[in-house]
């Protein structure tokens, strides 16, 4: 009996020796599987920014989605009935899409785009092609040729950095879906379009006093600004605004865009048009030698062929695109003239504006930022709207 019971007792011991062995292995597993895991989530903090935990979730949910179809041929000054290429190949960055209800325009048919923008020569995609619209709304293609350089970032003398000051983030949490929308369709088609001019009210003749709606707005040469307009629709002096983010949609879908969605300018958009005009002639850390600022001596022309000149020291709004010396590679006051609002938050309720205004120069360059907020408006803010390929 003694025998039987040191035999039950060992075998009890063996089986508690197992399940505690099993345990710890068990606990040994969790442990690795929990720190592998752990090395694998974003850290947020000093060594990753919002931004970057952003920008690398959006890279890992990112198909490689890349256009590799012809698409139909189309000739200069024709109204395309699809979407069209003006070789009849697959749209890149040097071969853009002419989106459906857009035509191909250089200098023979608008003298104040630049003779080397000619759709359809070697290298043209450098200096600013142009489409126009069936109203006459002027945009100007911006390749995209490596989306790796296609995020926000800080410039300092005229190079872009790797970084981006951490109060600035793009998108929020709640434009992520419609940013990574953007982000593919760039990468698909090899970048974006972008108003040719600050967006403009048509609706009057002289400069805009208040806010105030208007449902005729344009892209185009000599219009009023379309200022004193509020980032998101809100209620101001009790009328109900609506604010340039509801207006940048609303444009394209007054004009019946079937193939492109228009938004106002993303700060990755505004950054990478940045990188598409820099050089020795426009500076965008010291853009007051291309802009309209008080500092600024500028001819100007009204839409009758008058002259005008803008003497050092004046601050003087500009209707759209009036002066040839604020334009880079054919689009019109990147520097000075109104803020643009953009799609970049700088916390709650607040966005970001670039490029500077007339009123002032210290600071206000092409490359600049400031935060505003999204119900502020004033006749120093206006907005330009841009638009990517469906």
């Amino acid at each position: 009996m003694e025998d039987k019971k040191k035999i039950q007792i060992s075998r009890m011991a063996l089986v508690i020796g197992v399940i505690i062995i099993v345990f710890v292995i068990v606990g040994i597993i969790f442990t690795i599987v929990g720190q592998s895991n752990s090395e694998k989530e974003p850290i947020v903090g000093n060594e990753q920014t919002q931004n970057e935990v952003i920008e690398n979730t959006i890279q890992n949910t990112m198909a490689e989605e890349i256009a590799d179809e012809p698409l139909p041929q189309i000739e200069i000054n024709t109204i395309a009935e699809v979407n069209s290429t003006i070789d009849g190949n697959v749209p890149c960055y040097y071969n853009p899409v002419i989106p459906k209800g857009f035509k191909a325009i250089d200098n023979e048919q608008d003298n104040t785009i630049d003779e080397t923008a000619k759709w359809g020569e070697r290298n043209a995609y450098l200096n600013g092609l142009v489409i126009e619209d069936e109203k006459g709304n002027q945009f100007v293609w911006i390749p995209v040729e490596n989306m790796q350089l296609f995020h926000t970032t800080d410039w300092q003398r005229n190079e872009p950095t790797e970084q981006i000051n951490t109060t600035y983030v793009e998108p929020i949490e709640e434009e992520q879906q419609a940013y990574e929308t953007m982000k593919r369709k760039v990468q698909k088609y090899g970048g974006f379009y972008v108003g040719r001019f600050e967006t403009g009210d048509a609706d009057i003749s002289q400069p805009r006093t208040t806010t105030r709606n208007s449902d005729n707005m344009v892209i185009q040469k000599y219009a009023q600004i379309y200022d004193f307009v509020p980032f998101v629709s809100t209620t101001i002096d009790r009328k109900e605004v609506t604010g340039a983010k509801e207006l940048a949609v609303k444009f394209g879908n007054q004009n019946q865009y079937q193939t492109v969605t228009t938004s106002v300018l993303y700060g990755v958009q505004w950054d990478a048009i940045l990188r598409f005009l820099v050089s020795d002639d426009t500076p965008v850390n010291d853009s007051t030698s291309w802009g309209n600022y008080p500092s600024a001596n500028l001819s100007y022309s009204d839409n009758l062929g008058n002259t005008y000149q803008k003497v050092q020291g004046e601050a003087r709004l500009l209707t759209t695109g009036c002066s040839e010396q604020t334009k880079a590679k054919n689009i019109y006051d990147i520097a000075g003239n109104v803020y643009e609002w953009t799609m970049e938050s700088a916390g709650s309720g607040v966005r970001v504006v670039r490029g500077g205004a007339y009123l002032i120069n210290i600071g206000q360059l092409a490359a600049s930022r400031y935060a505003y907020a999204q119900n502020t408006a004033n006749n120093s803010i206006g907005f330009r709207i841009s638009f990517y390929i469906d």
